[in-house]
């Protein structure tokens, strides 16, 4: 089970004015705080889910693909004409061979 990791003040009585106005601020303070760490969190959220974020990585992901693509490419096509080269070269020692025999 996961436990929270927030900081709750202990629970204490309060013996004065002074001390419930002291208690306040310090509640409205850890208010202020919280709102503000969820706040940011809002905003991250927002920004992950934005036009320009979702499209940069998009295009990110596109980018890193079509570079593998080429890559891969470019090995079947070296591929491919050292196939050739063999054919022509099997294709020129037969026909020498036709003329000197």
């Amino acid at each position: 089970m996961k436990t929270n990791k927030i900081q709750r003040s202990t629970i204490r009585k309060i013996h004065s004015m002074h001390e419930l106005q002291l208690e306040q601020a310090r509640l409205k303070l850890e208010l202020v705080k919280t709102e503000d760490k969820i706040k940011a969190t809002y905003h991250h959220i927002l920004f992950a889910f934005s036009l320009r974020n979702i499209f940069s990585t998009v295009t990110t992901e596109l980018i890193s693909t079509s570079s593998i693509l080429s890559n891969v490419f470019a090995l079947g096509k070296n591929l491919l004409s050292r196939r050739k080269k063999k054919k022509k070269e099997i294709k020129a020692e037969e026909k020498t061979k036709e003329l000197t025999s």
